[in-house]
Formats: structure tokens, sequence, C-alpha cells
């Protein structure tokens, strides 16, 4: 069976990259090719998730030790893998560059404004500047060196365009259309749901801030017996979270954790409204709830929201926690009785489309 690299350096938890890279290679093994995913460090163990993908892990050692060993893991790169290398985010571009290997399409899903900073660097001196400017320098030579481009949304690709003077082409990341869970309404019961990891800047307090303001509208309290708060994720900012909502003594906020693909769709297919307060370079999961049929409301910095301004199903809050929850409010009053219809989700975009995408552009086909 013919291979085809995916080089992914660090696997620490579970995200819409790490979901994405799933997907595809399941769409990987249909055409009978065998997905392979090259990384240093695989924390996650992202095999468990799919047991016919291969995982080799170079090992997390020293710079020095990690370019040794990606050059000499690569050296055969032509012989061994089918097309061109799939490589995913920043750090492959930087690495691409100190081994000079330039047979590879570059996917960046965040842009420079929505990757994490580094806390460090709070304190500039001029070790660190210099630091920050030399990886600037190898990072914009590997995005040049790249074969073809891809990012996530038009906002992303403009950014990227002006921060390193290289066109991006765009590729919706799009949803797994088979074996869709019905959305079984439950006349009197509301179930919100917002899934992400749970980290500061997915801004989940504004669906908690969200769900403390919707208890005291009289309207719901009589229409629904009762109102269900989910919320499906792991991640550093938890604790906090959990004493915001004991603080504030909201009842039936349920943090659910990491939950299975198979758990999730269930929780999906009794849920009335799907909440994203996050700022993000895409936000696979309004897709996700969207092709459900789960009424939306995301915040405008979920870039996502560009392909569904004038979508019915979807309303768009500004970036603050006031309007978020305003818009929440507003959009279930608007659709808790009547949902629009579904001839707007028609075309969302789909996971077997951006799959066949990145085959055609890293020649994977025959």
């Amino acid at each position: 069976m013919k291979k085809v690299l995916i080089f992914y350096p660090y696997i620490s938890t579970y995200g819409g990259i790490e979901e994405t890279i799933i997907l595809l290679a399941k769409n990987i093994r249909k055409k009978n090719l065998q997905p392979v995913i090259l990384c240093f460090s695989n924390q996650l163990k992202i095999q468990k998730y799919f047991k016919y993908l291969k995982v080799i892990e170079l090992g997390n050692d020293n710079y020095l030790k990690k370019i040794i060993n990606l050059k000499v893991f690569l050296k055969d790169f032509e012989i061994n893998y089918k097309g061109h290398a799939l490589f995913y985010s920043f750090k492959s571009a930087f690495f691409a560059v100190l081994i000079n290997f330039k047979n590879y399409i570059l996917h960046l899903d965040d842009p420079p404004s929505l990757l994490k900073k580094d806390e460090s660097l709070n304190k500039i001196n001029f070790f660190s500047y210099l630091r920050k400017i030399i990886v600037h320098q190898i990072n914009k030579k590997g995005i040049a060196n790249a074969l073809v481009r891809l990012t996530t949304t038009n906002r992303n690709a403009q950014e990227f365009l002006k921060d390193y003077n290289q066109k991006f082409e765009v590729a919706y990341h799009g949803v797994n259309i088979d074996n869709i869970y019905q959305n079984k309404k439950r006349e009197n019961t509301l179930n919100l749901v917002s899934i992400s990891r749970l980290e500061k800047s997915k801004n989940l307090e504004w669906v908690i801030y969200s769900f403390e303001k919707l208890l005291r509208v009289k309207k719901f309290l009589k229409y629904f017996k009762k109102i269900n708060l989910f919320i499906i994720g792991d991640g550093a900012d938890k604790k906090r979270l959990i004493n915001l909502v004991n603080k504030i003594k909201v009842k039936n906020v349920f943090f659910t954790g990491f939950v299975s693909y198979k758990r999730k769709l269930k929780i999906l297919s009794q849920a009335n409204f799907f909440l994203v307060p996050a700022v993000q370079g895409y936000g696979l999961p309004v897709l996700e709830g969207l092709v459900r049929g789960i009424p939306a409301v995301i915040n405008k910095e979920t870039r996502v929201s560009e392909i569904l301004k004038n979508n019915p199903w979807v309303r768009i809050s500004k970036n603050n926690k006031k309007d978020f929850s305003k818009k929440v409010i507003v959009h279930i009053k608007n659709l808790y009785l009547k949902l629009p219809n579904k001839k707007f989700l028609a075309n969302l975009p789909s996971q077997l489309t951006w799959s066949n995408l990145i085959f055609k552009i890293c020649k994977w086909q025959d």
C-alpha cells in the first residue's frame, strides 16, 4: 500500500487541527493509501482515534537532534511516499528551512495575531527580541518555499499576505455529512451546547454569563421546564470556569470533559442552540452544529463567520461578552418556536470536498 505523509511537529491536545487530520486520514485510507503522521512528540496519542493511522515519532530532544532526525527521515521521501508531503503549522515550515526540504504543501490555520504569545517575551530584552526576529525570518522563508500555501478563510489569507508577502489559497474545512443524527427537539427542554478546548482565548465565560442572563427571561421560564448548558471539552481553564458557575450560583451547567465522537454526536442530537464565543482562525464545530439543524450564535472573531454572514440560522455578535449575551437571547427568542428554512444549510462546506482538494494539490491521486 502506497503511503502519504503529514508532518505535524507537536501533537498535544485534541482540537480543530487534530480532528481535521483524523478525518483526512480516514479519507486517505478509503482511497487505499496509508496515512502516516510524522511528529516530534505525540502526547495526544492521536492514533487511538483511528487505528489505521500510522504515527512516527522522532523524539522531542534538543533542536540539533530534531534537525538531524528529520533530515535523515526525509532523505528518501520521494522513494517512500506518494506526491508531496502535507506540512501543518509554522513549526513545520520552520524545520523545512533548517533541513532544506522543499517538497511540501503548507497548511496554516491561524495567522500570527491568533497564536499564543510567549509570555517570556513580555519582558523584552535584546536576546529575546533577536530570537523573535530570527524565527520570523526562518518562518518567512519556510512559507515562501512551500509549493502551495493553504489557509482556512479569506481573512486569514489577507493577514498572511500582509505579514509574509505570500499568497495563500483558501480551503474551507467542512463537516462529515454521513450518518447525521436528526436533531430531536425536546419540547419542554432547552439545551444549549458549546464545544471547545477550555482555554481563556475561547471566552467560555461569555457562555456562562449568557446562560445566567437567559435564566432571568420570564418568557423562557414559562415555556421551558428545564434549561441546560453543556460545555464539551477540556483544558487548563476548566477550574476557573467551574468556580465561576459556583460563584454566580447557576444550575444545570454540565462540563462533560472530552467526549468520544459518538458521544458528541449524541449530545448534538438533543441540542437546540449552539454557542461559540471564541476568537479563532476558523471554527469547525459551528458547521458540525449547523449541518445537524442547530442554530448558532458566534463571535465575529470566529472566522468561519465570513461564510455565514447572511445565514438566518446564525447570529453573529461583536467581540464582547455583553453583545454576545444579547445576541443569544435575541436568537433564541426568534427561533425557539420556528426554525429557518433548511435550504440555507444546503451549501455548507463538506469535509469530503476539502479532502479531495488536498488530494489534488498534494498529488496523492493517480
